[in-house]
């Protein structure tokens, strides 16, 4: 996923420079730089986003992991996972075992060969969500992009409760708030004009930019981070945006005048690969197998507000939790699950044309 986004209740607020000096008192094998190498066959490299995620993905399956299986875990993080998977490849220096990607870098860098297949003899997926099993990536976890709003202005029982509401600035007037991509954006562009849920994809991508031309004028920001998105509805600058459910759960658990409307949002998650020709691929399989285990993920919700992509994990998390997350029963039934293949293949493209048509 794109992701200067994780943040949680219990993490909110930490910055990088104290992450690290944490890390560095606790001696965890922290790689800061873009190079980093398992020594032995007994090591591990994964490479992820940092931050609090990465400070979760530690506690939760890390430390774990290596404990269980005595394999050390040399961590290491990134820009732009793909360009550097991408580099090693083309060098022939692969260096990172695992990596946590977003779902359209697992379609993209499938294609392109830049990843290993998932060795599905080794990595159980009988309890894993069918939307997060892919030949060459497994889900870590799941997120969806969905309608906030900002409780001051309106209430649980009165507010967009589908985007062609979102849309409908007379009825629900206020600025509004919207992430600075066309992914999701053109989604709710066509759900707002009337497109069945069920009939979005392929995107009719004409119809989507003459959706978005309407809502346009009452977009006063367009975000680039969770944490922007947070501050723009605590702070009251908007009274509705567009955001990742789980990126305000800890806000709201803290007091924060927000409230999640999920009806309609768009299913997205973060995954696990495996680099092509990763130097400990054995190992990697084995992690993936461990990661996908209900206690894992659901100790990760401890950490950071993203749900669990294992069905079993809810045993095991606190049902107030539970509730909070996105894979809640109560809430999969009113989501729609992305196409990541069709956006695999036009990405690129349509981003260059909404950055034209923000512009414009």
């Amino acid at each position: 996923m794109d992701h200067v986004r994780k943040t949680t209740a219990k993490t909110r607020g930490v910055g990088r420079r104290d992450f690290l000096a944490s890390a560095g008192a606790l001696g965890l094998t922290i790689i800061t730089s873009k190079v980093a190498r398992a020594a032995s066959a007994n090591e591990l490299v994964v490479a992820s986003w940092g931050g609090p995620y990465q400070e979760a993905l530690r506690k939760a399956h890390f430390e774990p992991f290596s404990r269980k299986t005595g394999i050390k875990v040399i961590e290491t993080t990134f820009e732009d996972p793909l360009s550097r998977i991408k580099a090693m490849s083309e060098a022939r220096n692969v260096e990172w075992d695992v990596v946590n990607v977003g779902d359209r870098h697992v379609i993209i860098g499938a294609r392109e060969g830049l990843l290993e297949p998932i060795d599905y003899k080794v990595v159980a997926t009988a309890d894993i969500i069918p939307a997060a099993v892919h030949p060459y990536g497994v889900g870590s976890d799941v997120y969806a992009n969905t309608i906030a709003y900002h409780t001051r202005r309106y209430s649980a029982q009165n507010h967009p409760r589908t985007w062609a509401e979102f849309w409908d600035a007379k009825r629900f007037p206020g600025p509004r708030s919207l992430r600075k991509v066309p992914f999701a954006n053109l989604e709710f562009a066509l759900l707002a004009d009337g497109v069945p849920a069920d009939r979005l994809y392929p995107l009719d991508v004409e119809r989507a930019f003459r959706s978005l031309d309407r809502i346009k004028p009452h977009v006063s920001a367009w975000w680039t981070s969770g944490a922007q998105f947070t501050q723009l509805l605590a702070n009251g600058e908007v009274d509705l945006a567009a955001i990742w459910d789980g990126e305000v759960v800890g806000a709201i658990a803290k007091g924060a005048p927000i409230g999640v409307e999920r009806n309609q949002g768009l299913l997205s998650g973060d995954w696990w690969a495996v680099p092509k020709g990763a130097p400990h691929r054995e190992n990697a399989m084995k992690f993936l197998a461990f990661a996908g285990q209900p206690e894992p993920q659901a100790d990760q919700t401890k950490y950071v507000s993203y749900a669990p992509t294992n069905r079993k994990a809810f045993d095991f998390i606190d049902p107030k939790v539970a509730k909070s997350l996105t894979t809640h029963p109560d809430y999969m039934k009113g989501l729609i699950k992305a196409d990541n293949e069709w956006w695999g293949k036009y990405n690129t493209e349509l981003t260059e044309r909404f950055n034209a048509w923000l512009i414009r």
